[in-house]
């Protein structure tokens, strides 16, 4: 990797990895590779400083005045004290923002300017991912809205509005499995939170989705109509040929196990 080269040039400084990968065992593998510490997506910014302060050394200082208002700003308390109620959509109901609560602002907007310049343009953006989810759920392009959905599960985190990971994280979930009945409530509570955050300009309220045409079945010569081998475009790295071989031989079981279910 990266990392090893310049550890082997001589590169003392930190080096952090960041990665979408959280499976168990792949620290270590970042931190046998020469970083010198390892984060995964979204990106927890208090955590996130902190461990760069006790890799770096740095002295911490008196701000627990200003984390208190921040921890404050988002708390998601509307202004009569009293829990945002989200209502689930229904096949015939359009969504609609049904909330009238305490804006909703980043963490991060009272820690540092760059940090706020990526709130604003995050909340500049938001609008129009929004847009594209509600035509993607009234298609059914499942794939693109669970892309729109893994966006906002990142980035929102990222950039201080913490309370979108949790439903960004149920619609990618439920757009992957195609149940519309999970995509409903999720995105209810993403347009809820959207409203509460000055300047989100939110597309108009979400068309039901259409009907879902059958999928052609897949006949056993387009299955195997390239039978050139597919290999691993990791395949010879050293480190990471131990995970393609897990992965196959959990692929080889995984087969036998929905070939059972279906016979």
């Amino acid at each position: 990797t990266a990392a090893t080269a310049m550890r082997e040039q001589g590169m003392q400084l930190p080096i952090m990895a960041l990665t979408a990968n959280a499976m168990k065992g792949f620290e270590k593998d970042c931190l046998d590779a020469g970083y010198s510490d390892y984060f995964t997506k979204p990106i927890d910014i208090d955590s996130f400083v902190a461990r760069l302060a006790r890799i770096l050394d740095a002295k911490p200082d008196n701000g627990e005045q200003k984390k208190a208002v921040a921890a404050e700003s988002v708390t998601g308390k509307p202004a009569t004290g009293e829990s945002a109620t989200v209502k689930p959509a229904t096949g015939t109901e359009p969504i609609k923002p049904s909330v009238t609560a305490a804006p909703l602002e980043s963490t991060l907007k009272d820690k540092d300017s760059h940090f706020a310049a990526l709130a604003e343009r995050f909340a500049a953006r938001l609008g129009g991912q929004l847009e594209k989810m509600a035509e993607a759920w009234r298609t059914q392009d499942y794939s693109t809205l669970a892309a729109l959905a893994h966006w906002l599960k990142g980035a929102g985190g990222t950039v201080g509005f913490d309370l979108f990971t949790a439903p960004a994280r149920s619609l990618e979930s439920a757009a992957k499995a195609a149940e519309d009945n999970a995509i409903g409530p999720a995105m209810q509570t993403i347009w809820d939170l959207a409203a509460r955050i000055p300047g989100v300009d939110l597309p108009g309220p979400l068309p039901e989705p259409s009907a879902n045409p059958a999928a052609a079945p897949i006949s056993p010569a387009d299955a195997t109509a390239n039978d050139e081998p597919i290999v691993s475009r990791l395949a010879g790295n050293p480190r990471m040929q131990r995970h393609i071989d897990r992965f196959l031989a959990r692929l080889s079981d995984e087969d036998r196990a929905m070939q059972a279910a279906w016979l």
